[in-house]
């Protein structure tokens, strides 16, 4: 019978070291089972056709594929939405991160501004929570009116309910992935600007590490670093 040895079957192999960058180029008989697997039955080696087998190429559309990102925060104040948006432009430049700020976009005004965060949070490589002393009063916020602010704060003009909305949605998606995996967290992190207080971010964020920026540059580039590629999760609202 024939069998997988080199008397029988041609199956034949180049190296590194012969030819550059090609490897395991292999050669087997058309229609015949593989190798390891004998064949009862009599054949003339002679007469066999032999496909050949190219090694697979390697996609590398995927290496080139920017990082995405995207801001969520509260827009109550407009120096932190200033801040905000110099932290997106300096992560573009620093780290290569693309970073959406919903809130400056025209597809927040112009669609459902629910439907548009979820969207953009599934697109996402990573979702970055800046938080402030409103967040969390703009998140637990029930009303039908804009709420107040501080005196000295001055409120961007467009600020309404809208942002309210999305912020209240960011949140519950973020806090439904997490409790999701298990307590871990993969996608989302938590910043504090400058000199702002711990007891600005909220209890279950509070239990994962927090940068605070600029101060923490350097370990948030670590962190983003060393983390391996995520399959991205579909948000359904």
């Amino acid at each position: 019978g024939l069998y997988h040895n080199e008397a029988n079957i041609r199956r034949s192999y180049v190296n590194n070291e012969e030819i550059g960058n090609v490897t395991s180029v292999n050669y087997y008989v058309r229609d015949a089972p593989h190798p390891s697997h004998p064949v009862f039955e009599e054949s003339d080696t002679n007469s066999l056709n032999y496909v050949r087998r190219m090694p697979a190429v390697a996609n590398t559309s995927s290496r080139s594929r920017k990082l995405r990102g995207l801001m969520i925060y509260s827009y109550r104040s407009q120096s932190h939405s200033e801040s905000v948006f110099n932290l997106a432009e300096t992560l573009q430049q620093t780290m290569g991160i693309v970073c959406i700020d919903p809130y400056r976009s025209d597809e927040f005004r112009t669609q459902n501004c629910c439907t548009y965060i979820a969207s953009e949070m599934e697109k996402a490589d990573w979702v970055f929570f800046v938080f402030d002393k409103y967040y969390q009063s703009d998140r637990d916020f029930d009303g039908e009116e804009i709420p107040s602010t501080d005196a000295e704060c001055e409120v961007p003009i467009e600020y309404n309910l809208a942002h309210i909305r999305a912020l209240r949605l960011a949140d519950t998606l973020m806090l439904n992935e997490i409790y999701a995996r298990g307590m871990r967290n993969r996608k989302f992190i938590f910043l504090l600007m400058n000199n702002g207080l711990p007891e600005y971010i909220p209890k279950i964020c509070g239990m994962f590490t927090y940068i605070r920026w600029p101060q923490d540059q350097k370990k948030l580039k670590s962190f983003i670093e060393s983390s391996p590629k995520k399959k991205k999760r579909s948000y359904n609202v």
